[in-house]
């Protein structure tokens, strides 16, 4: 009996199979012969008739509705003729529309009918056996090589009535999404994983109960029927919607395909497990929702997503159940839930678990990343899975644990993407304990790279990538290991960590594998700021490191008794720590290996030349003293290996100017030496050995620059206010008044005298260079009026100057004189040039500062 319903049903189906076939014959219009384009004129006339009779039939009464029932049953049966007619010319196959219609004879004499259900009119040319019925045979049979699915399951069928309802809910929904071919079999898919999950879900949790093998039969009432209309709805779709009527040329792509085979295959698996007795009842059946379609929530439509589009993000979909989609994205957890989105004020309480919830990863990420989307790929949100959501769902689990049914819905469990919350319930316990227990397990593997924070220490990530390939190999030769050690797929991390005073930093590499992997690993390697080698080629994606920990073994010292004392080291020049790593792309390349060649802070003064390059940074204790110098990091690049070595200079320094060869030497300078938690024992280490404290040492270092200027501003750069303009060497420095018979030469030898200024003010600086001048250094400012020059000599008349081993960077004064009686003097300072050329730039540079601009 038809019902008024059955009327709307029919005609929404018709006018959609009139203009997929208008659509597709219009394509390959442009060549065919007269007769053929009358019939797509006929199709786009019979489309816009039925929509007109649909968009009319709401004014007719309801017998007389049912009166057009045989009439539109017999013009759908005519339409299917013609896509089965249409499919076979498809599988013809044709480079171009031209060599299409060469092939192809179509009739179009008088009075001959172009529409026939069994043998249709049909002569192909030059393809031997395909015309009348052999060819219908023939075209249908290259149909079914090129479309494999599996047949129809005979006995799981939706009824007649499930099957008019299921209908009308393809019809409400089409109305509202416009789906294509390709988002119903995605639909078809959603159910598929829908009806496994909840037959995964009575493996888990009646597997102990039962002992063994689990059936439908042990489910709930409630459960077992879910999951088998939930199949009914996926073959519905996939057999009456979209081999039926969906789109030829949707279906012949390569993805449509596969999806067609996979979901035929799964089908038939899942009904494998409803044996007779487990099959519910008509009136069972029919208790449950009979939409195809999941509702939606307001938010899920919000912004730029228009759901009459079709699917959009709907990658996740899959009938595989780790496939996500993309080829480097794996799936490990999948299950449906209950969501609410958005404010409280707005979200709907949804039921029947219209939403999908996902952890997955991307390859090489080692950061498990959840998603929840919904079924129509209109709403779709992905972020980080941090261990501080477990606590949140930690409790929850903790509170549902006793007496929890396992159809019930857990306490709802709300999670941040962005500025969206989204109110998450899982239909069954033993889904959020599994959604807690996969990261949880990788988080407790690896957290070592997590960073440090106490009283004493803080660390933070300056450096984190993805990288495809990571090899241990052997140090310093970096051969391989044997066995070989290779990671894949695994993240990279350098931290750096603070003890207060900035020159105690240490720095850790962490070696982290995906949350892929079965048995996850983490290695923690120590790694200095200073000396840690990198070869890198321009534009390579791989790059070789070897450094030293504080592990390597010595017994060079003796207790006085002839007995061994052992100590594990940190050796600079000698790497024990050697690795290959390989990015996914350049850039990542570069950026780790700026990680390892810099600070992390941004530097006040950076060069970059032949013989050397690096930067300064402003260095600052976190203590309450909160001591302030600077960092110098001086990078070298050697045999296509490069490496920097890291300097602190504090406001009382020393140093060695030779402004001829354009460069500086420091001779005490400070820097980090690293011990570790074995030192001067009678035993060897018994353990693995840590890093234990940094000390301060000193060492003499030397920088060359390729410009005066670079050198000038590098000196500038270690002084608070002050710039350098001016350095020369001098032959003579005095402070003894003129004698009778001219003046005399100093007995301290050659000098470094410079001029340093601050706005208009300029203050000398000189510095002996001779060893035995305990007092190297000389200040003073220089007067307003011009000194007295005598040929390549320039005379100050009586000054107020100061003496020291130590040159003050903030004020450019000399402090820490050796006679504390001697720090500050006073009278005459005469200084000589080799030339005439010193004597007239330092007269100058004077003129320009406190003359000119001084005005």
């Amino acid at each position: 009996m038809f019902s008024v319903d059955d009327v709307e049903v029919l005609l929404h189906n018709l006018i959609r199979i009139a203009w997929d076939l208008y659509y597709n014959c219009n394509y390959v219009r442009g060549e065919a012969p007269d007769g053929f384009k009358q019939l797509v004129d006929g199709l786009l006339a019979l489309h816009n008739t039925l929509r007109a009779l649909k968009n009319n039939v709401e004014a007719v009464r309801g017998d007389h509705k049912v009166d057009l029932q045989p009439s539109l049953h017999a013009c759908l049966e005519t339409l299917h003729a013609l896509q089965r007619l249409v499919v076979r010319y498809q599988a013809i196959g044709a480079s171009s529309e031209k060599e299409f219609w060469e092939k192809m004879d179509w009739p179009t004499q008088q009075g001959q009918e172009v529409f026939h259900s069994r043998t249709p009119p049909v002569v192909v040319k030059g393809v031997p056996g395909l015309e009348t019925s052999a060819s219908y045979s023939q075209s249908r049979e290259q149909l079914r090589r090129s479309l494999r699915y599996e047949p129809r399951d005979r006995f799981h069928q939706a009824d007649a009535e499930l099957v008019l309802k299921f209908d009308a809910s393809v019809v409400k929904g089409q109305e509202v999404r416009n789906l294509t071919t390709s988002g119903w079999l995605h639909i078809a898919v959603w159910w598929l994983l829908k009806a496994r999950a909840v037959l995964a879900n009575a493996d888990k949790t009646n597997l102990a109960n039962t002992r063994g093998s689990v059936s439908p039969s042990t489910l709930s009432w409630s459960s077992s029927h879910q999951a088998y209309i939930d199949l009914l709805k996926a073959s519905y779709i996939l057999y009456d919607v979209v081999l039926r009527t969906g789109n030829p040329q949707e279906l012949f792509l390569n993805e449509n395909r596969k999806m067609v085979s996979d979901l035929s295959d799964g089908i038939r698996e899942e009904f494998s497990q409803f044996s007779s007795v487990d099959v519910p009842d008509y009136a069972a059946i029919h208790s449950h929702s009979q939409d195809i379609l999941e509702t939606i929530q307001p938010e899920e439509t919000a912004g730029n997503m228009n759901p009459r589009l079709g699917l959009g993000d709907v990658r996740y979909t899959t009938v595989e159940i780790e496939d996500a989609g993309n080829e480097d994205e794996h799936v490990f957890f999948r299950t449906f839930v209950n969501a609410g989105i958005g404010s409280k004020k707005l979200r709907m309480r949804t039921k029947g678990a219209p939403y999908m919830l996902l952890l997955s990863t991307r390859s090489g990420d080692s950061e498990p990343k959840v998603t929840i989307c919904n079924q129509m790929g209109t709403f779709c949100l992905q972020r980080n899975f941090t261990p501080a959501d477990l606590i949140q769902l930690v409790q929850t689990s903790n509170a549902s644990v006793d007496g929890l049914p396992v159809a019930r819905s857990t306490e709802p469990v709300a999670l941040m993407f962005e500025t969206t919350s989204v109110s998450i319930s899982f239909q069954y316990l033993a889904d959020l304990v599994q959604f807690i227990s996969v990261p949880k397990a990788y988080f407790d593997a690896v957290w070592p790279r997590e960073p440090i924070s106490s009283d004493k220490i803080t660390e933070t990530v300056i450096y984190k990538g993805s990288v495809e390939v990571l090899e241990q190999l052997k140090a310093p030769s970096l051969v391989a290991m044997s066995p070989a050690l290779v990671h894949r797929s695994c993240e990279v991390r350098i931290l750096e960590r603070s003890y207060g005073e900035a020159w105690r930093s240490i720095r850790r590499m962490v070696i982290s594998s995906s949350v892929a992997e079965k048995n996850p690993i983490c290695i923690d390697w120590f790694m200095p700021l200073s000396f840690v080698q990198i070869n890198r080629s321009k534009g390579s994606r791989q790059a070789l490191l070897k450094w030293s920990d504080t592990g390597q073994e010595r017994s060079d010292k003796t207790d006085g008794n002839y007995n061994p004392l052992y100590s594990n080291v940190y050796d600079e020049k000698n790497p024990n720590i050697g690795i290959s790593i390989e990015w996914s792309t350049e850039q990542a390349a570069g950026e780790f290996e700026q990680a390892i060649l810099s600070l992390n802070s941004k530097p006040i003064f950076s060069w970059s030349q032949t013989p050397s390059s690096g930067h300064i940074y402003d260095a600052v204790d976190d203590t309450p003293e909160q001591k302030m110098y600077k960092a110098i990091l001086v990078c070298q690049s050697h045999t296509g290996w490069k490496s920097c070595g890291l300097y602190y200079v504090y406001r009382d320094t020393d140093y060695s100017y030779e402004h001829a060869n354009r460069r500086v030497r420091f001779p005490h300078i400070f820097h980090t030496h690293y011990i570790s938690s074995h030192v001067d024992q009678l035993y060897r280490a018994d353990s693995p050995v840590q890093f234990s404290r940094s000390e301060k040492v000193t060492r003499s270092v030397t920088i060359g620059f390729d410009e005066e200027l670079t050198l000038q501003g590098f000196m500038s750069a270690l002084a608070a206010s002050h710039e350098l303009v001016f350095s020369r060497r001098a032959t003579s420095l005095t402070t003894k008044g003129k004698l009778l018979f001219g003046h005399k030469k100093s007995s301290k030898g050659d000098s470094e005298v410079q001029l340093w200024r601050n706005g208009v003010h300029l203050r000398l600086a000189a510095r002996w260079k001779s060893d035995h001048v305990a007092d190297k250094w000389l200040t003073m400012g220089i007067p307003s009026r011009e000194p007295t020059q005598d040929s390549n000599r320039i005379s100050f008349h009586t000054m107020e100057f100061s003496r020291g081993m130590v040159l003050n960077m903030a004020k450019i004064a000399a402090g820490k004189a050796k006679d504390p009686g001697k720090e500050r003097l006073r009278g005459p300072v005469t200084i000589t040039f080799p030339t005439l050329k010193g004597t007239y730039l330092l007269q100058w540079v004077i003129w320009r500062v406190l003359i000119v601009v001084g005005r």
